[in-house]
């Protein structure tokens, strides 16, 4: 066992579970947030050695108080709790279903990380994970994907919600930064859960995803921060120590420059980019390459300014700085 602790939410089944699993095997103190007390003592009991309950319902604002104060020092909060109420299109989905998933996948994450921030800034490696969905990826959703089969357009709420969940990890990783967080989101993939009906015959073992999620919930000191990771996906540690604070200085023996219409850093197979810089969204710069370890290409991705690149009509951006055309590429994820 060693000194550090995690909390990870939603965690008395499914993705969370797992993760909660994994991070106590590592020697993890992990507290097992769960609405229920009843099920978070027996997902305890069943987890084992290093974890203990913690009653967290994300959007009970005063509960969220209670927990954060049990808590002296966080160094990996995994914001897994999440809910799908509608598997509508957005004509078909009613406000109030906006608002139901909303809270919990959105504002419920924005509380309880700021609730554990001053845990997390008493850790020397604070790690923040945010699960969020493939499903999200602006991208993905209009282009051939490994995960799904784009342009159905359903699920509004939920994917939507993700979508806003990605934007706020860019946003907190970049504030957080120079206090040494690394702040990532991942896509679990469709997993035999109970988050939608038909996930449980439909989807894959959690446990595979949960995998990804410990990768980027023990990331070392030059991993990335601000990325949106498929659960396959290899985090992109340099073989340099990061510029400071992270951002386009981070992990400079990457591929940098290439901005995403949702910020991010994302990995690809080395060669993904050969010759020209791809990007899922906004391409503003290019820049020399470098090779990162393990063989892949990585792209440190930072803020795009607003109508820094101009949208084709085939879905393709045009940088107004070089003229270089972006073009999907599966392997990424934005």
């Amino acid at each position: 066992m060693n000194e550090r602790t995690a909390l990870v939410t939603g965690a008395n089944k499914g993705i969370g579970k797992h993760i909660a699993r994994l991070l106590a095997a590592e020697g993890l103190t992990v507290y097992v947030g769960s609405r229920d007390p009843g099920r978070g003592q027996r997902a305890v009991e069943e987890i084992g050695a290093g974890a203990r309950p913690l009653v967290l319902d994300v959007s009970d604002p005063d509960g969220i108080a209670q927990a954060a104060a049990q808590v002296g020092r966080l160094d990996v909060l995994v914001n897994n709790a999440g809910v799908s109420v509608s598997l509508a299109l957005p004509a078909g989905t009613g406000v109030e279903e906006f608002r139901r998933t909303y809270e919990t996948n959105v504002f419920g994450v924005v509380a309880v990380t700021n609730a554990f921030l001053p845990a997390l800034r008493r850790s020397p490696r604070p790690r923040v994970v945010n699960i969020s969905s493939g499903t999200a990826s602006l991208t993905w959703s209009t282009h051939p994907n490994p995960q799904f089969t784009p342009g159905s357009g359903g699920a509004a709420a939920y994917r939507s919600s993700k979508a806003a969940l990605n934007a706020l990890t860019v946003l907190y990783a970049q504030t957080l930064a120079d206090d040494g967080f690394k702040v990532n989101a991942l896509a679990p993939g469709l997993r035999a859960t109970d988050l939608t009906p038909g996930a449980a015959a439909a989807g894959g073992d959690p446990a595979e995803a949960a995998q990804g999620a410990l990768r980027l919930a023990l990331l070392p000191d030059d991993g990335p921060t601000g990325g949106f990771f498929s659960w396959d996906g290899p985090p992109c540690p340099g073989d340099e120590p990061p510029g400071p604070g992270g951002g386009e200085g981070a992990s400079r023996n990457c591929h940098r420059g290439a901005f995403l219409a949702l910020p991010s850093v994302v990995c690809g197979r080395r060669g993904a980019h050969r010759g020209r810089s791809r990007a899922a969204g906004h391409l503003v710069s290019q820049a020399p390459k470098r090779r990162c370890s393990r063989g892949l290409i990585c792209q440190t991705i930072a803020a795009a300014a607003a109508g820094t690149s101009t949208a084709s009509r085939t879905g393709r951006y045009r940088s107004p700085r070089t003229g270089s055309v972006a073009r999907p590429s599966r392997t990424m994820v934005g």
